[in-house]
């Protein structure tokens, strides 16, 4: 299974990071907020977010999730504004002060790297291609017919999987061809939807477990997630050999891959209109 979603690019779904914690965060927040003030949904999402820390063990990626998830909570307890790259630096300085070696790991470089790529280059991307497309809001969208709903739906993801997965692969080409001599140019596509589709499955299986003394509507949502879970497996393990479309090169220099995230990152911090449209 690892072998086939690392062909597109998808081994992350795998480890426990920043996206599953991100994703159980985000469901309880939903499930809390049905009968509880924001500020007790505040709480609660905290004491629940330190446990599930405590219990799945302090990685790097998921510790950098847990301090900006602290962070935005307690910014909205206290009435104050948050940053998201404030918070990924105090998450980088967290997780150095825990282990200071770290930093030499894999999985620390890529976790920052591609979280700060999104919260660098989505917003202006995500605006470029929007404007690509008539927009429309939401009371106009109200009185469209059920298929043009459907439609500006489906654009509107189109729009957020393709700018996310352009923020990311910014930063992701040069560190995957410098890590591991190859970048799975199909991932950007499989990218775009897959890890929505593990999204709505994981939301599907907590609800079953929550609603499990309801024996029925538990048996449901079980059978839902599983019928989820089977058909995005099967898009990886019997995708067909020529989708295999995969960029690789030799070596590529340390130095190299430095100076051009020193010039990426510089140039967009230094210059936050630059992508916009």
């Amino acid at each position: 299974l690892i072998s086939n979603l690392r062909r597109f690019g998808l081994q992350h779904i795998l480890v426990a990071s920043g996206f599953h914690f991100t994703l159980i965060a985000t469901l309880f927040m939903a499930i809390f907020g049905l009968w509880l003030p924001w500020r007790a949904v505040c709480v609660a999402l905290l004491l629940m977010t330190t446990g599930y820390l405590l219990f799945i063990g302090l990685t790097p990626s998921v510790l950098r999730a847990w301090c900006s998830c602290t962070l935005v909570l307690c910014a909205k307890l206290l009435s104050c504004k948050s940053s998201g790259l404030n918070a990924l630096g105090i998450g980088a300085v967290a997780v150095l002060l825990f282990e200071p070696t770290a930093a030499d790991s894999l999985s620390f470089q890529l976790s920052f790297l591609a979280t700060g790529a999104i919260l660098l280059f989505y917003p202006p991307l995500h605006r470029r291609i929007k404007a690509l497309f008539p927009t429309h809001t939401l009371s106009e969208a109200i009185t469209f017919p059920f298929i043009e709903q459907l439609v500006v739906v489906l654009l509107a993801f189109f729009c957020s999987s393709v700018a996310l997965v352009l923020s990311v692969s910014i930063v992701m080409l040069p560190m995957s061809l410098f890590a591991f001599h190859a970048f799975p140019l199909m991932g950007m596509l499989y990218n775009c939807f897959f890890p929505f589709v593990v999204s709505i499955a994981v939301s599907l299986l907590c609800i079953a477990l929550l609603l499990s003394w309801i024996g029925p509507i538990a048996a449901m949502f079980f059978s839902a997630a599983s019928c989820l879970t089977e058909g995005a497996l099967k898009l990886v393990t019997h995708a067909p050999a020529w989708l295999d479309i995969t960029m690789y090169r030799g070596e590529l220099s340390g130095i190299t891959v430095v100076l051009y995230l020193t010039l990426l990152f510089t140039i967009r911090i230094g210059h936050p209109n630059r992508l916009n449209p």
